[in-house]
């Protein structure tokens, strides 16, 4: 309990979570995908990672905002950001 207080008065580092990198996502997307739920969280990481969206940004995404070309690429939407142009 002691080292816990001392921790709480003086602050600790937080722990980064390990980022997502292209083979992580490689994984995922070759991974045994049953039910619905796991398609949907595939496709938001997917998005999230190619697009470079923070999690309020990919949470107000609508199907209306992505479009398609006839060559098989694509572009989104992004109606609000936090960032500043």
């Amino acid at each position: 309990m002691t080292l816990k207080k001392v921790a709480k008065e003086k602050g600790t580092r937080q722990q980064q979570a390990a980022p997502i990198n292209h083979r992580l996502v490689e994984e995922m997307v070759e991974a045994d995908r049953g039910a619905l739920r796991d398609l949907r969280d595939l496709a938001l990481v997917s998005v999230g990672y190619d697009t470079l969206c923070r999690r309020s940004e990919l949470a107000a995404l609508d199907v209306s905002d992505f479009s398609f070309a006839e060559d098989g690429s694509g572009t989104v939407l992004i109606r609000k950001s936090k960032m500043r142009w």
